[in-house]
């Protein structure tokens, strides 16, 4: 696993925690927050996900 996918998978679990620790106290702004941590994480693995299948594309070509 990419490093991109783990550091993606990291910034949505601790999203989410800041989500709902917002949503408990009643802070808008933190829950947003969170909110936006999660897409930022998404978006990280997705990125290492494209990294890792060009990745193997480019290997699959160099073994023909």
């Amino acid at each position: 696993m990419s490093q991109d996918r783990v550091k993606g998978r990291i910034s949505k679990a601790k999203g989410k925690v800041k989500e709902e620790l917002g949503r408990a106290v009643g802070d808008r702004s933190t829950e947003w927050s969170g909110k936006l941590d999660q897409v930022k994480g998404s978006f990280q693995e997705r990125i290492g996900q494209a990294k890792l299948d060009t990745r193997r594309f480019a290997d699959g070509l160099r073994v023909r």
